[in-house]
């Protein structure tokens, strides 16, 4: 067989990004599959520079035939390639490697404005167009400067969001600095600012994928909650788009008034010729807040959504169309979900990404665990004070050691059979409700076997 012959030779395929962990290795794509890699193939996949299956056996010193056996499997897997690619892809290296975080954020949310030509009554930031003070922005060289620091430590994916990017002139120039560095730049917009010379700009810096919010099927239940003119103008957006070859994902901040749209809308986006629907669970904080009542499902509604979510995947899903249910989903309807799919997985990977494998930075430089948290109790630190590298690293910094090492969790869930898979769920959503990181989350599976109110 070709893989066997002594001229064949192995490199790590473009395609995936590479980066050791605690456990060994991740390989990530946006778009397909993400693999955590373990024991014997780490150590081979090192090896995967151009040697051949002869010098990788004497490297590694395993058997000849076993060596065949793990590349074959990561071929399969599209992890190593037998052509020489026209970039070298290298592992990135390490030395940060804890058991409880990932050793870089697998990604950063930079919200990178809060000015806003809308004013959503689901807006988790209160950005609009009043009131916001420009000159506390984080400047494009320090945002340049946050994006070199990320791609050394291999973080995969950063997303730039506000308010609305792209009412910052620089955004072009930011996306595609983001580019060159190798990251997946991906901007969350309103779609308000998508015409044919954006579309030139967002080509021109490299952009393969953008997110556009969308929050209904019909324009009455969108522009009810854009509080504008809107659903017109994202439709036009997101068919030039797809038509200029992007892909398109759409996020759906479920709530009271679009609930009952949801399979109307994944209709809609899949004829549009979007790659992904993204449910997005309401978090009453910012503007939000104020309309909760209007907005917050129940329990017993969030957990129908839910389902009707799974019932809907496979009936819509296919090479080219996914539906996707955002972190705060995760295990609702099977708490037992992630200890399934990574059953190797170290405990406190899982649940919760706040802090662990995610970090969210506000426009002002200022460092959170999440978007959702992003209160003064729970300031982790500021970019104009240390970089991204430095605060991720902190051992010492009282907030990451709680997200990262939460010992002390709501007797309910610690004594809960599946608290090694969710780890108690939204941290977030438990704040908000109880006023206590510790609490359980308000959508507990468990609520629905159970009478016991959490509360």
């Amino acid at each position: 067989m070709k893989e066997y012959q002594r001229t064949t030779k192995y490199w790590l395929n473009p395609i995936y990004k590479f980066r050791e962990e605690y456990w060994g290795l991740q390989a990530y794509h946006l778009i397909k599959p993400t693999y955590q890699i373990t024991d014997d193939a780490v150590k081979v996949l090192q090896e995967c520079d151009g040697k051949t299956l002869k010098e990788i056996v004497q490297q590694t010193g395993f058997e000849k035939s076993y060596v065949g056996e793990l590349l074959n499997f990561v071929k399969t897997k599209e992890l190593v390639i037998q052509s020489k690619p026209k970039r070298i892809n290298k592992i990135i290296t390490r030395c940060f490697k804890r058991p409880y975080c990932k050793s870089s954020p697998d990604g950063i949310f930079l919200e990178i404005t809060h000015r806003c030509n809308l004013n959503c009554i689901h807006c988790y930031t209160n950005s609009g167009v009043s009131n916001i003070d420009r000159t506390k922005e984080l400047s494009t060289q320090q945002i340049k400067q946050l994006i070199n620091d990320a791609s050394r430590i291999g973080v995969f994916i950063f997303s730039i969001g506000g308010g609305e990017p792209f009412m910052r002139k620089d955004i072009y120039d930011i996306l595609k600095f983001g580019y060159q560095k190798n990251i997946e730049m991906i901007p969350v917009t309103n779609g308000h600012f998508i015409n044919k010379n954006s579309i030139l700009n967002l080509k021109n810096s490299g952009v393969g994928q953008i997110i556009v919010s969308l929050d209904g099927s019909r324009s009455e239940t969108h522009n009810r909650i854009r509080r504008a003119d809107s659903y017109a103008i994202v439709i036009k957006s997101i068919k030039l788009l797809v038509e200029s070859d992007f892909r398109v994902f759409v996020n759906y901040v479920v709530n009271k008034i679009n609930l009952s749209e949801v399979e109307d809308v994944i209709k809609l986006v899949k004829k549009l010729g979007i790659s992904l629907f993204r449910a997005i669970r309401l978090t009453p904080f910012g503007r939000s807040q104020k309309h909760k009542d209007e907005l917050s499902l129940s329990v017993d509604e969030y957990f129908k959504f839910v389902k009707l979510l799974n019932i809907l995947s496979p009936i819509y899903n296919d090479k080219n169309f996914r539906i996707e249910k955002d972190e705060a989903f995760l295990g609702l309807l099977d708490p037992t979900f992630n200890l399934k799919r990574m059953p190797w997985l170290p405990d406190k990977y899982r649940g919760c990404p706040a802090a662990r494998s995610f970090i969210f930075i506000d426009p002002c430089g200022d460092v959170y665990p999440c978007g959702y948290l992003n209160l003064p109790e729970f300031k982790i630190g500021n970019l104009k004070e240390k970089s991204i590298v430095e605060i991720w690293e902190d051992d010492n910094n009282k907030i990451l050691k709680i997200f990262r090492r939460m010992k002390k969790l709501n007797n309910y869930c610690e004594s809960c059979p599946n608290l090694r898979s969710c780890q108690g769920g939204c941290r977030a959503l438990a704040y908000l409700k109880h006023f206590n990181l510790y609490s359980p989350d308000p959508l507990c599976i468990r609520r629905l076997s159970k009478v016991q109110d959490l509360d």
